[in-house]
């Protein structure tokens, strides 16, 4: 045997799996354009732009990272959903607390302006209060979300 044994995680598996994050933001182009509960095409644009576009750039800025609260959030939709058991206490909290760190819904409410009535319920029931509010600086006006 003269060859090293592979592992999962090396060679193409890692290669996909770092790539993973950049499909999502791209396939979230599609959902944000074609989303049926939302009736208004600009803000249809809109939260393509913001949501599937700024949630490009976080991949990229944070390697992928971003999709880890995604999964997770997920990951704890679709257990409710086929009422998978709850697990321990500290994976049960991690997954209710995870849309709270998952940007895609700051960015949302950043393309509607601040305030959008699902995204903030689904911040509260996280933990989080929900929007934004405006932070003056020497610099001026800085647009921030509500911690």
């Amino acid at each position: 045997m003269d060859q090293p044994i592979r592992m999962a995680g090396s060679g193409a598996f890692k290669k996909a799996l770092g790539e993973l994050p950049f499909v999502g933001d791209l396939i979230n182009v599609g959902v944000e354009l074609f989303n049926p509960s939302e009736p208004d095409q600009i803000q249809k644009m809109k939260n393509a732009l913001f949501v599937s576009g700024g949630g490009a750039a976080a991949s990229l800025l944070t390697g992928g990272a971003d999709a880890i609260p995604a999964f997770m959030e997920l990951a704890g939709v679709v257990g409710e959903d086929f009422g998978a058991p709850k697990g321990p206490k500290a994976v049960n909290d991690a997954i209710s607390k995870a849309p709270a760190y998952n940007v895609e819904h700051y960015l949302r409410l950043a393309a509607y302006g601040g305030r959008h009535a699902p995204t903030e319920e689904i911040l509260k029931k996280a933990g989080h209060q929900g929007g934004f509010t405006d932070q003056t600086t020497g610099l001026g006006t800085l647009v921030m979300p509500r911690f």
